[in-house]
C-alpha cells in the first residue's frame, strides 16, 4: 500500500528502502538487524534469541521500556497487560515469566522480578499502595488442585547449601530515613473467625484471653500460631 498517498500517515511513518532491506534480511540477535522486531511464521515476535541475545555494556541499560501516563480520574489504567489462556487440557503456563541470571560472573544482585509502587512527593494515595498485588481468582464452583495466592520455592542444586543464617523464604526490612512500618502482617476480615477451620480464632474457651490463634498448614497438617494483643513490654 502506498502509505504516502493517505493523509493520516506522516513522513516519519514511512520506512526508507534502506530500512526495509534491513528488515528483509533480519537475523535475530545479529548486528544492526537485531534492532528489528522478528516475526515468526505464526506471527509470534521476539528480540534476540537465547543463543544470541541483544547485548549491551552500558550501565543501567533498559532493553525494553514503556513509560506511560494516564489522566483519567476514574477507573484503572495499565502500562502493560498480558493475558494468557491455557486452552489445552493438562497444559500449564503463566502470563509472565521473569528470569534473571548470574551468568558466569559474581553478580552483585539478581532479581527475577522487581516492582516498586511509589507515592511521589507531588501525589498521594487515598486507597492502597502496594508494590505487588496478587489475586488468586476462583471463578468456578469446582477445583481439585492446591490454590494459593503466593507460592515460594527454593530450587537448590544437589550438593548446594541454602541453610546460611541470612537465607530465608521471606525477608522484610524498613528503609529510608522516615519512620518505618511497624506491623509484619495485616490480616483483614477472616470468615468464621472462631471455627477450627478459620484463618484465625479468638475463642476465650480454647485459648488465653487477649490471644489469637493464626491457622497455618505444616506438611499437610493444620496447626496454629499464637499471637497476643498484649504487647510483650506492657
Amino acid at each position: 500500500m502506498g502509505r504516502n498517498k493517505y493523509p493520516f500517515f506522516k513522513a516519519e511513518d514511512i520506512l526508507a528502502n534502506s530500512e526495509i532491506a534491513v528488515l528483509d534480511d533480519v537475523t535475530a540477535g545479529t548486528g544492526l538487524a537485531s534492532k528489528a522486531m522478528v516475526l515468526s511464521s505464526e506471527g509470534k515476535w521476539t528480540f534476540g534469541t537465547t543463543a544470541t541475545p541483544i547485548t549491551s555494556a552500558t550501565a543501567s541499560s533498559e532493553f525494553f521500556a514503556w513509560r506511560t501516563s494516564c489522566s483519567a480520574t476514574t477507573g484503572s489504567s495499565y502500562c502493560g497487560r498480558f493475558q494468557h489462556k491455557i486452552i489445552g487440557a493438562g497444559g500449564s503456563g503463566a502470563a509472565i515469566r521473569g528470569y534473571g541470571f548470574a551468568y558466569g560472573v559474581a553478580a552483585a544482585n539478581v532479581y527475577g522480578g522487581e516492582f516498586t509502587a511509589e507515592e511521589n512527593t507531588t501525589g498521594s494515595v487515598t486507597g492502597e499502595l502496594a508494590a505487588i498485588r496478587a489475586v488468586c481468582s476462583l471463578q468456578n464452583t469446582t477445583e481439585s488442585g492446591t490454590v494459593q495466592v503466593l507460592k515460594l520455592e527454593y530450587d537448590v542444586l544437589t550438593g548446594a547449601d541454602a541453610t546460611a543464617v541470612t537465607n530465608s523464604f521471606i525477608t522484610v526490612s524498613n528503609g529510608g530515613s522516615g519512620t518505618g512500618c511497624n506491623a509484619l502482617f495485616n490480616i483483614q476480615v477472616a470468615k468464621g473467625t472462631n471455627s477450627a477451620t478459620a484463618l484465625s480464632s479468638s475463642s476465650a474457651a480454647t485459648i488465653p484471653v487477649n490471644d489469637t490463634w493464626i491457622r497455618c498448614i505444616i506438611n499437610g497438617t493444620p496447626t496454629w500460631l499464637a499471637a497476643s494483643t498484649t504487647a510483650p513490654h506492657a
